[in-house]
Formats: structure tokens, C-alpha cells, sequence
């Protein structure tokens, strides 16, 4: 998820040698123009939220950082604010007090003449450019080239190749979730390249009394069939449920006996004429070995997991007001880790894994003569996935027995080496027209094949797109049926460093 109008998340990890205090003190600030510089004490990490109320530590906002600095700097330019003036609280353990401070004066345009015009970061930069055309109001957003300014050294990560020196320099915040790139910093982001091993450890919660759903091989009418939801099984076989599938170590799992694709009374789970069985989180090593492969990459690191849980919670996550309200989720699970004295320190990252039941079918309501289903009703509070630093955030349906659990684990994972979406939002003010779904796969970054001729319909999707659908016309797609059609595209290859 890249796009946000007034709000953005931010991690950072800066680790220094901080000495430890009991309690969040000390809290000041400094302004220089819009940027703005805090300082304070306690023990890390830190929780920095930025807005324009003074309801810190609720939702929303203009900015919420994670870093384990002492200080923290931001460049305020961003943010659509006509009185200047934002509130500010920063926690360890506990919130500190509100605090407030005003950024500089914002440039005044003319609308008669070619003027320098406040650009807001919805496309090409946050810095002040000359308009080729007069801005009539403070609001209206110029269209300017990258300009490293306000303490920037890049405008993109080719920037960086050349400042570092070396394949992979990124440049942080080039885009950040406005487009926008004013102050942007040169950083070494890792690549999923080399022969190394990284330890992944998998954390999953669930409510208490949860419900799973199944995948069940049933005799049929003299026939077999594969159905995904168990009560409809009268006669199984052997049935698996959802934790037993994504959890798989082998990778998925085996049913003891499976007829031939042609034998089966029902298509479910067969794609050209084979039968094609979901894949737990430990298929992700094989999917990205057999796709470094294409690219002509044979050393990739390998992820050793290790998976603890589920644990049981007592209460629900908190629940989520829009797309990119990720803080109070992120800290809820920070805080069951803690309760849980799960120690993280010998990990390269973390996957917290939250199983929603929501609309798990329980069984067939015996009084209703059409066989009404009886599911799990509860709201359980889900919420987007989303990738943090080092960590990745999953909310999944425990009725859905298909791809989808390894799909998100892998999209999400790609994130932390440099992967971005290749997707826009079918809803919301800038949205665009031909997207007819809530997100779309965009051409060329989105899609397999970008010169097949004709282009469309494409035959696999893009790993980095949202579930990775198959787009059958720019803005129309289909679901893909398994990991075999989501493939890693050319512009995740170079991100991830596989390509030049």
C-alpha cells in the first residue's frame, strides 16, 4: 500500500547505544522551516504520532513513526494544513504530554503569473518548484520535476546506486506514501539475493473458540470430489483444516489416496488436468527459488521458520477505521508478544499472523428445510495486511482453504527486500477510471507480459499486485487459482535484485 492523502505511516529502525529510562520525559522540539526535529527520553521503541488535534494515540493523523532513536526528524511539508499548527506526543510505556508546534509560512500563489507553487506531494515531489502556470489557490497541487531540497541528496534509487556505489542503494522516502520526495535519504536496502539463511519467526493469534474451515476429499455418489467446506462432506474421506494446510511443513499437505484430476466429479482445486492442493507458509523457499530461477539467480537466502502458536486472546485486536490505520494494531500485537514473553531478539523477522473465523460455516440449520448454513457472525476486527520494519501483519480468513495464506505471506515478505505494489486503489478521490475493482493491477509493472501481442488476457498474475489476479483487460481481472499462476514480475525482480 503506497497511497495516502493526509496520513502516512512510518518505520524506522535507527539503533544506537540509548541508555534506558523508566518512563517517556524530556520531550521537546525544534522548527526549522517544515521541518521539524523531537527529542526526548524513555526506553525504546518509541511511538511518534504527528497531527493536526490533540487526540494523540487514536487513529488517524498525519504521521505515525516506530524508531528506536532518541530523536526523530520529519519533513512536514507534506501535510495539507492551513493553520500550521500540529500536536505531537511521543510513548514508550505511556503517551507524554501533548505538545504543539507551527511550521513556516507556506507560499502565498498568484494565480496570474508563473510563481513558485507549494507542491504536496501527490506526484513528482514535495519541494517548492516553478509552475508553469499559476496555482489559484493554496490548495491547487503543481506538477513539478524531483528536487532535492530541504536537506534531500535523492530522487530516486539510481540516485543512490551512484552515491553508495553498490547494486541496491534505495532511496527512503522517494516517493514516501504522498509521492512525494523532498528530504529524501540514501540507504542500503537488502536484497533477496545471496546464499545466507534468515530466521523467520511466525506468530499467530486467534480469538477464542475459533472455528477453521476444511478442505475434505468426500465419496460422492460412487465419485470423489474436493469441497472446501466440510458440512457438505456427507461421506469424507480425510479432511484437513485450515491450520493444518497453512502451517504444513512439508509445504502442503497429502491426502492419503487422490483420484486422478479426471476422476473427480467436481473442478474444485484442478487447473490443467491436475489437482492442485493450497501450500502452507514453508512453500515460500520453493516459490522464490523457482522464480530466482527464471531470472537466472541460483543463491537466494533461505528462510528457516519457525512457527509459534495459535495463541489464544482474550480480547479482540482494536478495530480498524480505513486502509493505513496500522498503529493501533501493530502496538496491540507488540503488547500480546510481551504478555506471551515470546523473545524475538534471535530473529531477522517477524510474521504475526491473526486468524479471523469470520463466516466460517459451522454446520446447516436442522429446522430450515433448505439447509440455511450456520456461520460465525462475530465482527473479529480484521485489517490489512501491511508490512512494518522487519515485521509483517496478517489478517487472514480461516474459511478460505486456497492460496491466499501463502500469496500474502510471500507478497508481504517481498515488501521488506524492496518489493513495492504494483496496484492502485479502485476506491477512494483518486481512484482512477478504469479501475473497476477495489485495486487493479497496473500496465506494464502489473502484469506478466507486458509486450504479448495482444496484451490482454494476460495468463498469470503478478505476485506484487493484490492477490495477484489475472487481468483479462486493463481494469478487469479474474482470481488466479494457485502460487503456479502468481508470478514475480520484471519490475520485482530488479527491486528485490535479481536484475540489473
Amino acid at each position: 500500500m503506497k497511497k495516502i492523502e493526509k496520513a502516512i505511516l512510518l518505520f524506522l529502525m535507527i539503533i544506537p547505544v540509548i541508555q534506558s529510562v523508566s518512563a517517556i520525559s524530556n520531550v521537546q522540539h525544534s522548527v526549522d522551516g517544515n521541518k521539524v526535529t523531537l527529542n526526548y527520553q524513555g526506553t525504546p521503541p518509541f511511538w511518534i504520532n504527528l497531527r493536526g488535534d490533540s487526540n494523540i494515540g487514536q487513529a488517524g493523523g498525519y504521521l505515525w513513526a516506530k524508531t528506536n532513536s532518541n530523536s526523530f526528524s520529519y519533513d512536514m511539508s507534506f501535510a495539507v494544513n492551513p493553520s500550521k499548527k500540529f500536536y505531537y506526543g511521543v510513548k514508550d510505556s505511556s503517551w507524554s504530554n501533548v505538545n504543539n508546534f507551527l511550521i513556516g509560512e507556506l507560499t502565498t500563489p498568484n494565480p496570474n503569473k508563473t510563481v513558485p507553487c507549494q507542491h504536496f506531494g501527490y506526484k513528482y515531489g514535495t519541494a517548492k518548484c516553478i509552475s508553469n502556470k499559476g496555482c489559484s489557490v493554496i490548495t491547487d497541487f503543481d506538477i513539478c520535476d524531483c528536487i532535492k531540497s530541504n536537506g534531500g541528496e535523492c530522487c530516486s534509487d539510481e540516485d543512490c546506486n551512484l552515491n553508495i556505489g553498490v547494486k541496491g542503494g534505495a532511496c527512503l522516502n522517494k516517493q514516501g506514501i504522498l509521492n512525494g520526495n523532498s528530504g529524501a535519504k540514501c540507504y542500503l536496502k537488502p536484497q533477496l539475493t545471496g546464499n545466507k539463511k534468515l530466521k523467520l519467526l511466525i506468530i499467530e493469534f486467534a480469538p477464542k473458540d475459533v472455528s477453521y474451515g476444511s478442505i475434505c476429499l468426500c465419496n460422492y455418489f460412487g465419485t470423489k470430489s474436493i469441497t472446501n467446506t466440510k458440512v457438505y462432506c456427507k461421506d469424507p474421506v480425510q479432511c484437513f483444516n485450515y491450520l493444518e494446510v497453512i502451517n504444513n511443513p512439508s509445504g502442503q499437505v497429502k491426502f492419503d489416496y487422490m483420484p486422478p484430476a479426471n476422476q473427480l466429479s467436481s473442478p474444485n482445486y484442478v487447473r490443467d488436468g491436475e489437482v492442485r492442493i493450497p501450500h502452507s507458509f514453508y512453500h515460500i523457499n520453493q516459490y522464490l527459488k523457482e522464480e530466482a530461477l527464471k531470472y537466472g539467480v541460483t543463491n537466494i537466502p533461505e528462510f528457516e521458520i519457525e512457527i509459534k502458536g495459535p495463541l489464544m486472546l482474550d480480547d479482540l485486536p482494536p478495530k480498524t477505521t480505513g486502509l493505513f490505520d496500522y498503529y493501533n494494531v501493530d502496538q496491540y500485537f507488540d503488547e500480546k508478544i510481551n504478555e506471551n514473553n515470546i523473545d524475538i531478539s534471535d530473529f531477522d523477522y517477524i510474521a504475526i499472523i491473526y486468524l479471523n473465523d469470520e463466516g466460517v460455516i459451522l454446520g446447516l440449520n436442522p429446522s430450515d428445510p433448505y439447509g440455511v448454513p450456520i456461520i460465525v457472525e462475530e465482527d473479529r476486527h480484521p485489517f490489512v495486511n501491511h508490512a512494518g520494519d522487519k515485521s509483517v501483519y496478517l489478517s487472514l480468513k480461516t474459511q478460505n482453504m486456497n492460496e491466499l495464506a501463502a500469496h500474502i505471506l510471500i507478497h508481504e515478505m517481498l515488501h521488506q527486500f524492496g518489493a513495492s505494489d504494483t496496484y492502485v486503489q479502485g476506491e477512494g478521490p483518486n481512484a482512477p477510471e478504469w479501475c473497476t475493482h477495489f485495486s487493479c493491477c497496473t500496465d506494464p509493472d502489473g502484469i506478466p507480459e507486458p509486450n504479448k501481442v495482444p496484451k490482454y488476457p494476460q495468463t498469470k498474475g503478478c505476485i506484487m499486485c493484490a492477490e495477484a489476479p489475472i487481468v483479462i483487460e486493463l481494469g478487469k481481472q479474474i482470481p488466479t487459482s494457485d502460487l503456479g499462476q502468481q508470478v514475480i514480475c520484471e519490475k520485482t525482480a530488479k527491486e528485490i535484485g535479481w536484475t540489473g
